[in-house]
């Protein structure tokens, strides 16, 4: 059984480092958890935000596992993924 939870970048902390995020996989239309690795904020300069670096498994697709960096505006939701 899961619960999942909205947050927007801007609360996300330290301590969701290795919890899950809902993504989609466009090309071959598959949604999975991937595991956040790492959170920075970053204030000042030209594109203020939250990088998120990710984990994404390998998929059935035969998408290969992969990590992943993403940039993104502090009002940007994400779906935790809770396992329980």
């Amino acid at each position: 059984m899961s619960a999942n939870t909205r947050i927007k970048a801007g609360d996300l902390t330290q301590e969701h480092v290795g919890q899950f995020v809902s993504c989609h996989d466009p090309e071959s239309g598959y949604v999975y958890a991937a595991r956040i690795a790492r959170i920075m904020r970053r204030e000042e300069g030209n594109s203020p935000g939250v990088s998120i670096w990710l984990e994404h498994p390998s998929l059935p697709s035969g998408r290969r596992a992969r990590g992943g960096l993403a940039h993104v505006r502090f009002d940007q939701e994400f779906e935790l993924v809770d396992t329980i």
